[in-house]
């Protein structure tokens, strides 16, 4: 795993600075503790920083072919790399290093673009082609590792992470305004925007070529139709769903330092971890992060439980509001405003683990791949709703929601049952937008000092599947391709490389995810259950009691911390640098701040969401680096 950057101008004959390189370099040496490596030709220059996992003596970058006319510099793992290298090899290749991201150039030089199809991993990638003075940047089909690029005076820019681009002068610093409306939305910002106007994001399964000074973008993957593959019975389909898992868990273990797990207790990294321990002649290491006095939060009781069956080597450390005190680090390793409040144990697991090991795999993808997620079943419970006629579901509808305050969750058996009503009468694209929002249209202009319409990525990706697809497959599908890959995916990375720590993600090796994907919805929900194949193909391996574990997902209690100890954020959000400057109207943010803190409503997610961006905003006008402990801003938020 490794972290990389460059610059490529128009001018052939151009000069690329070596400071600029370095610069970008340093800014993600946490990405690659191991080494760096920095290339310049005319035109052109490449830099990386490396964590050593495949051929740590020899696989440095950057990497290239016989003659050295391709280049390239790498971030991923390629589990099919030895095939490819045999079958390259006995094409003629020869390869200098064991390294599986050598493969790249070498496939490149065999098949050009079409090479992509042929990858079986997580990746990020710049690829040099000094013959026809092309650039080449690709990024994998789910979006497990990031890609950044920014138009430059005669040139493009390009880097794992935004602060490496930021390190260039004269890169713009403004804010784009429909990214921050998306913020709000979703609590991080969708592909292919960034939060600055001036860089965007290459979108997972896309690939841009830079040429002339002209770029070019395309899509090499994108979600096909779900549901389409060959009919199987569920017996049929679990068996074959388990010999896959087990031969995808196998491949992603594939590592020349020691490989541990995250481990939740649910059903995703239970599997994981079940699968490892089969596969394994030593003891997994697993790692959990849990809650003090938090109820459903704290989930080190079942992970231990499954930890303890497979006679793992078990590790587990505590999150409670101290956590707090980290956020300026947090939002500093994220370059964007990110609010998904499950960031912080991610952070605090990731450096627990990366004190015992390199590389750890994970379950994330499952609930994507297997309708998991609560919006799934909450559809199935309003499907009878749409037999009633509508003279009498729309005024049962409106009184429903006359009850619900206009931002917030609903809370008690009352408050659920009127949100229940008063999302019965919406179309299904609607319903999944709101449960998908942090905040919705009305909340966002109320906030937000010049309100702009948002980017409608939720309702692009609900309707990018072809008529026919059902409400289920539709809100799989924006799963995959919006929050999976710019949520998920982006939380587990940053989290995890601001600690020199690789994450594998099995679910989402591409054969695997292909054959669940293809499998017909109803061998994944049935009724208010979900993950049904799943479920039936580990039935027998699990520990008694997991598969009937309700989900819980790695949610955090940021509501109630932010109550406990209001002093510190209550005072950062009332000297808003964010309103001051005229993003944010500072009489709406009071008025939240106080319906939370008076108990009114629980609008902890809202709240957090508004602490990060202000969080952000500073550190945005001070370069982008965090403080170090002890100065204002941390003493502000601890």
């Amino acid at each position: 795993m490794c972290g990389l950057a460059g610059v490529v101008l128009a001018d052939r004959e151009g000069r690329v600075e070596r400071a600029w390189l370095e610069a970008m370099a340093a800014a993600l040496a946490h990405r690659g503790p191991d080494g760096e490596a920095i290339w310049v030709a005319p035109g052109v220059g490449l830099a990386s920083r490396r964590l050593a996992v495949i051929d740590p003596a020899g696989g440095g970058q950057p990497l290239a072919n016989e003659d050295g006319s391709i280049v390239c510099v790498y971030n991923g793992e390629i589990y099919n790399f030895a095939g490819l290298r045999a079958e390259l090899e006995r094409a003629g290749h020869r390869f200098r290093s064991r390294t599986d991201g050598e493969v790249l150039c070498h496939l490149y030089e065999a098949e050009g673009d079409a090479m992509l199809a042929r990858l079986r991993g997580m990746f990020a990638f710049a690829l040099w082609d000094a013959q026809r003075g092309r650039l080449l940047l690709a990024r994998d089909r789910f979006g497990v590792k990031p890609l950044y690029h920014a138009r430059i005076p005669g040139g493009l820019a390009f880097a794992s992470e935004l602060k490496a681009l930021q390190r260039l002068p004269g890169l713009g610093r403004d804010l784009d305004p429909v990214a921050l409306s998306d913020y709000l939305t979703y609590l991080y910002v969708p592909a292919p925007r960034t939060i600055l106007a001036a860089a965007s994001k290459l979108e997972p399964g896309s690939l841009l070529g830079f040429q002339h000074g002209r770029l070019e973008q395309t899509r090499w993957w994108q979600p096909p139709p779900p549901g389409e593959g060959a009919p199987l019975t569920l017996e049929e389909a679990a068996a074959e769903l388990r010999e896959r898992l087990r031969e995808t868990v196998r491949a992603h273990m594939v590592a020349d330092v020691p490989v541990g797990a995250f481990l939740s207790g649910g059903l995703d990294s239970s599997t994981i971890v079940a699968l490892m321990a089969e596969a394994s002649p030593h003891p997994v290491k697993t790692f959990t992060v849990g809650f003090h006095n938090a109820g459903s939060y704290d989930e080190r009781a079942a992970a231990k439980t499954v930890a303890n069956h497979f006679d793992c080597h078990h590790h587990e450390t505590i999150a409670d509001r101290s956590l707090l005190a980290q956020l300026p680090s947090l939002v500093a390793a994220f370059d964007e405003p990110f609010a998904d409040s499950s960031a912080l144990p991610t952070y605090l697991v990731s450096s627990l683990a990366a004190r015992e090991l390199p590389v750890v795999l994970s379950g994330d993808g499952g609930d994507e791949l297997f309708c998991g997620y609560d919006w799934y079943r909450y559809h199935q419970l309003l499907r009878p709703a749409g037999l009633l006629p509508p003279a009498l579901l729309a005024p049962l509808a409106a009184w429903a929601a006359a009850g619900l305050p206009p931002v917030g969750r609903a809370t008690g058996a009352a408050g659920r049952a009127r949100r229940l009503l008063a999302d019965a009468a919406l179309d299904p694209l609607a319903r999944y937008s709101r449960r998908i929002s942090c905040l919705g249209e009305q909340a966002r202009a109320a906030l937000l000092a010049d309100p702009v319409a948002g980017s409608g990525a939720a309702a692009a990706w609900y309707a990018f599947l072809p008529d026919g697809a059902g409400p289920v497959e539709r809100m799989a599908c924006a799963d995959l391709a919006l929050g999976l890959a710019d949520d998920m995916l982006t939380k587990v990375d940053r989290a995890s490389m601001a600690h020199g720590l690789e994450v594998r993600v099995p679910m989402l090796d591409p054969a695997l995810a292909a054959f669940a994907w293809a499998l017909p919805t109803s061998l994944k929900l049935r009724r208010l259950t979900g993950k049904r194949v799943l479920r039936h193909a580990v039935r027998d391996i699990l520990p008694p009691g997991v598969l009937q574990r309700r989900k819980r997902g790695f949610g955090v209690p940021i509501g109630r911390w932010l109550r406990e100890d209001p002093a510190g954020w209550s005072v950062l959000l009332a000297g808003s640098q964010a309103a001051a400057d005229g993003y944010l109207r500072p009489a709406a943010v009071k008025a939240l701040a106080e319906r939370h803190l008076a108990g009114r409503a629980e609008l902890g997610h809202q709240l957090w969401a508004l602490l990060v961006f202000e969080v952000w905003y500073r550190l945005h006008a001070e370069g982008g680096e965090p403080r170090n402990a002890g100065t204002p801003l941390l003493a502000e938020i601890a």
